[in-house]
């Protein structure tokens, strides 16, 4: 009601189906699966299988998973094949989204006042994510992952608030590129950070010959697949007819380089990091159980955003959860 759409569908919407079945067994997809396992999964099944569930929800609900995918590699690597045209490749994501596609070099334009060109978008893809941008930026790209809406602007006409769709995929060479959860002090669910296989990679090709052919064959295989019209189809078919019954967003495992950095902020912060993001997160005292305490610890103190502790609060706080943690007596 009250809302005029434009939008029409995908091209692909209309091409003769596949089963899923079918589908998985055309040799273009699996081409493609095979990238997503062996480089931008690094190997890793549970990150598959992430990521092609978000491609597919991406696909069938035409709205946001309300998290952004980060891929942090070397140059060369090949986390941008499927998602960011260069001078070699063909995107197949570019093709399967067609005029729902935006893709922008860094985050400049996403964030930028003027952004007529965000509108009626379903897959963003910024490349080249600068060192520490996501860092300076992450409360703006934490609104961005799961806003209903979005001002769009362009010079000399008034701001039209239109719904937003877009789902987010980042693609840096930096590993600060991302940080952690201001608020919570871990990582955000809204951005899933994985760091892609580097085996391929500008670097390992210059140092080994036999690696630098074998990533020519390699990749020239996997765009000859995306260039191909039958995989297209079978592609966008294959995520249309994909099973998304149990999966949630939401619910990505702490990949390496996540563990990472919330080790690297740990080391930072002292012996007092785990005790703040426990506190905070609300798995202290409730964890207490565990050691056979029910009742809260002398010295406790609720923890309430934005409120003000004395340096006195704190101290006792963290004194009774290094004294409930040991089970035993600490100097402090």
């Amino acid at each position: 009601p009250n809302i005029l759409s434009t939008f029409t569908g995908l091209p692909l919407d209309e091409s003769a189906p596949f089963s899923f079945a079918d589908a998985s067994q055309h040799s273009g997809v699996r081409i493609i699966q095979e990238h997503i396992s062996t480089i931008l999964a690094d190997g890793d099944s549970d990150v598959a299988q992430y990521v092609t569930h978000w491609h597919a929800y991406a696909l069938q609900k035409r709205t946001k998973t309300g998290v952004m995918l980060a891929f942090v590699g070397a140059s060369g690597s090949g986390k941008s094949t499927l998602y960011f045209k260069s001078t070699h490749n063909h995107p197949i994501m570019r093709e399967l989204f067609w005029r729902m596609y935006q893709g922008v070099p860094g985050l400049q334009q996403v964030l930028a006042r003027f952004n007529s060109m965000t509108g009626n978008k379903l897959l963003c893809v910024c490349e080249e994510i600068g060192e520490k941008a996501g860092v300076h930026n992450m409360a703006h790209l934490k609104f961005l992952a799961d806003a209903e809406e979005v001002p769009v602007e362009a010079k000399h006409l008034d701001a039209v608030v239109m719904r937003d769709c877009r789902n987010f995929v980042m693609l840096t060479n930096y590993l600060n590129a991302f940080g952690l959860d201001g608020d919570t002090g871990d990582c955000s669910r809204k951005v899933a950070i994985f760091r892609v296989s580097e085996k391929f990679s500008t670097r390992a090709c210059r140092d080994d010959p036999d690696v630098a052919a074998a990533a020519k064959e390699y990749f020239t295989r996997l765009n000859a697949a995306m260039r191909d019209p039958e995989t297209l189809r079978a592609y966008f078919w294959y995520n249309m007819n994909m099973d998304l019954t149990d999966f949630s967003p939401y619910e990505f495992k702490e990949t390496a380089v996540m563990q990472d950095m919330r080790q690297a902020a740990d080391a930072e912060l002292g012996a007092g990091a785990g005790w703040l993001r426990a506190w905070a997160g609300g798995e202290w005292p409730a964890a207490l159980a565990q050691f056979g305490s029910s009742a809260e610890p002398e010295g406790y103190a609720p923890y309430e955003q934005d409120k003000f502790y004395s340096h006195a609060t704190l101290i006792a706080c963290f004194r009774a959860y290094a004294a409930e943690c040991s089970r035993e007596h600490v100097s402090l």
